[in-house]
């Protein structure tokens, strides 16, 4: 899969057009006819990742328009270009504003699609948990008697300590309701640029509108939504009242337009009050119990092919206090060791170029105790005590 470089080619395009308008504003003409080339470079590069034609040519129309804006500012004399751009007869600057209207930001957002194939199946215990996310699905789309009213829940935040499959389970619901998935970390959302990060959560869930049913996983929504009484910069007021109008459904016309918001954070208590009375399902995502534990290791080792000198249920006793994503981290330090012990020529046989290594088959063994134990050395539990207690304190305080 190609890696998306535009987020980071767009930010060079805002930083070469930036000195570029500089440049012509204090009469550097060539300097900025320099800089307007480089920034219609940036541009057309930028065109190829929109995935909608009408898009990319646009930014195509864009990085043209540059072209000639730097061909005119290289060629017209200083005296004459004073006097053209008194008479704004430039170009058209409209066409190449440093700001992206908001076909190009909806298009950014398209960008935050991930296609899911994890179902429920995927995601080991948390019965109630998923009960909970199946009955807001249901609520909102099931008929509704005549003149009754049942307010659905379109919105459900997920709390707890890290790495307990939060995230999982998002996938796990858009994979299971068949619905696209817009996986959104808040850097994605956040823009050195006032006023635009506001302009792409709006794009976003545009975005999510058209492509419903859909499903937008918002993971440490604490960076947008974090409360306005302990941090009240203007930019930070604008986030979370769009985020409040578009957690409302404002513009929900059509209730077949399906869009489950699913916010996550490991401290739910620096979100906003007001964010999260949009969140009518609070879900507590615990550290595994026993059983979950057990259901983990035999998710990472016996369904892999993996046989264990220590049994299933002494790995899980010793586990207590450690997050599902931990658990994970054991089992592939250990299971690293055992391949190490097993394949003692490898860095011999990489050296050997390529080809050798492709054609060696992986020597596999049971994985021994010790090999466990050096793992536990590894890797450590980082939730304490009272965290966990403060976690389960806020399932009544919010």
């Amino acid at each position: 899969m190609p890696v998306d470089l535009s987020d980071s080619i767009y930010a060079e395009y805002l930083r070469v057009f930036k000195a570029a308008s500089d440049a012509e504003n204090d009469g550097r003409l060539k300097e900025a006819a320099r800089a307007y080339g480089q920034a219609a470079g940036y541009m057309h590069s930028y065109a190829e990742y929109a995935l909608d034609p009408s898009v990319r040519k646009k930014r195509q129309e864009k990085a043209d328009a540059l072209i000639r804006l730097a061909h005119t500012l290289q060629n017209i004399p200083e005296g004459e270009f004073l006097q053209k751009r008194s008479k704004g007869s430039l170009g058209n600057k409209a066409e190449i504003t440093q700001e992206a209207p908001a076909d190009e930001l909806e298009e950014q957002m398209k960008q935050l699609i991930t296609q899911t194939k994890t179902t429920w199946d995927d995601v080991a215990g948390m019965a109630d948990t998923k009960a909970a996310i199946k009955l807001a699905y249901f609520e909102a789309l099931a008929k509704k008697p005549p003149r009754v009213e049942i307010n659905d829940a379109r919105g459900i935040l997920l709390y707890g300590p890290p790495g307990t499959g939060k995230t999982l389970l998002a996938a796990a619901t858009a994979g299971s309701l068949d619905s696209t998935f817009f996986n959104v970390k808040a850097s994605d959302m956040l823009s050195k640029w006032f006023g635009e990060s506001t302009q792409k959560v709006s794009a976003l869930f545009r975005a999510a509108r058209k492509f419903s049913p859909a499903v937008i996983f918002m993971d440490e929504i604490e960076a947008l939504a974090i409360s306005r009484s302990e941090h009240s910069n203007s930019a930070n007021l604008q986030i979370v009242s769009t985020l409040l109008n578009e957690l409302d459904g404002i513009d929900f016309k059509d209730r077949d337009q399906f869009v489950l918001s699913i916010g996550a954070t490991n401290v739910p208590w620096m979100l906003d009050t007001a964010i999260l009375r949009r969140f009518p399902k609070r879900i507590y995502v615990p550290l595994p119990d026993m059983v979950l534990r057990q259901d983990i290791f035999e998710i990472q080792l016996t369904k892999k092919g993996h046989e264990t000198e220590m049994p299933i249920s002494e790995l899980a006793e010793r586990t207590q206090g450690y997050s599902g994503d931990e658990i994970r981290q054991l089992c592939s330090a250990a299971i690293e060791t055992m391949v190490h012990r097993m394949n003692p020529d490898s860095l011999e046989i990489v050296d050997r170029g390529q080809q050798a290594v492709r054609d060696y088959t992986l020597k596999v063994d049971v994985i021994q105790k010790c090999e466990f134990e050096n793992a536990f050395l590894r890797v450590k539990p980082i939730t304490q005590p009272e965290m966990i207690k403060r976690y389960e304190n806020l399932q009544f305080e919010i």
